[in-house]
């Protein structure tokens, strides 16, 4: 009898706005992933479509951005998200969550005391579309330290009454 172990980390997230001129394929090995992945996470886009300029894509982290980007201060910031998402706290468990009537990513994000982008994260179709009624959601639950709340006591403060026509 075999046993195996592996452990599962949430996949990371960026956006690229397309310029006049990219294709799929150009934008895939711009950030080394595939075509396929990038139409998984937007799915308003076609296989052989021609893409839009200024369409906002959602792209897996799975690479890193390559050198030939136009704008090298995009990669500068990517090195540095990259550097924050290792400090960041992996969750303990998930909660699953269904979207009720009038419901907004905001007003879930404080119900359960954490980010819109926790949320995204954990949910990726949210990149691509809204939020809709019915939708079940994976809410991270993170071990939270309670610290105690700065009770004001009567000691902390001193009484003093103000005599008629008495300035500070």
């Amino acid at each position: 009898m075999a046993l195996s172990f592996s452990t599962c980390k949430a996949q990371k997230f960026t956006t690229h706005a397309v310029k006049k001129g990219e294709t799929l394929e150009s934008i895939a090995q711009q950030y080394n992933v595939t075509p396929y992945t990038i139409l998984q996470l937007n799915k308003e886009i076609k296989q052989g479509d021609a893409l839009r300029a200024n369409t906002i894509l959602v792209i897996p982290k799975g690479g890193t951005a390559t050198a030939s980007s136009s704008r090298p201060e995009l990669n500068n910031q990517n090195k540095d998200s990259d550097i924050q998402e290792l400090d960041e706290e992996e969750p303990i468990g998930f909660t699953s969550y269904r979207v009720r009537r009038k419901e907004t990513l905001y007003s879930i994000s404080k119900r359960f005391n954490i980010t819109e982008e926790d949320i995204k994260k954990y949910n990726p179709v949210l990149y691509s579309s809204g939020l809709q009624k019915k939708m079940s959601l994976k809410i991270p639950k993170y071990r939270r330290v309670r610290t105690k709340e700065n009770t004001i006591s009567e000691e902390d403060f001193e009484i003093c009454t103000v005599a008629q026509k008495e300035t500070r």
